[in-house]
């Protein structure tokens, strides 16, 4: 799920702010059913501001409350089988120029 808002209405015309939640629930991690994978929720963070000359700076918090979560799991063809985590807590600031 996604929300995003723009705060012209306060006077902020450039400033635009985005909240994401990520779930997923528990599921079946191989083929076998052998084990499950738990469930979790992500929660992402966004803010932009837009000049007036097409500049926009963004700053993205992804899994803000640094949760520990398995997004896939293989099965044991040549040996053990692999889970793979989850990013942990990634902080980006990027900026753009329009021409």
């Amino acid at each position: 799920m996604l929300a995003n808002y723009n705060w012209r209405r306060f006077g902020l015309s450039g400033l635009d702010t985005n909240l994401g939640v990520l779930y997923q629930s528990e599921r079946e991690a191989n083929s076998a059913n052998e084990f499950q994978l738990p469930g979790f929720v992500r929660v992402d963070l966004a803010a932009g501001y837009t000049f007036k000359n097409d500049l926009q700076v963004r700053v993205n918090i992804q899994n803000i409350f640094d949760e520990t979560y398995y997004t896939s799991a293989q099965d044991r063809i040549f040996g053990a089988g692999q889970v793979a985590v989850g990013d942990r807590r990634l902080f980006q600031v990027t900026a753009t120029k329009r021409f």
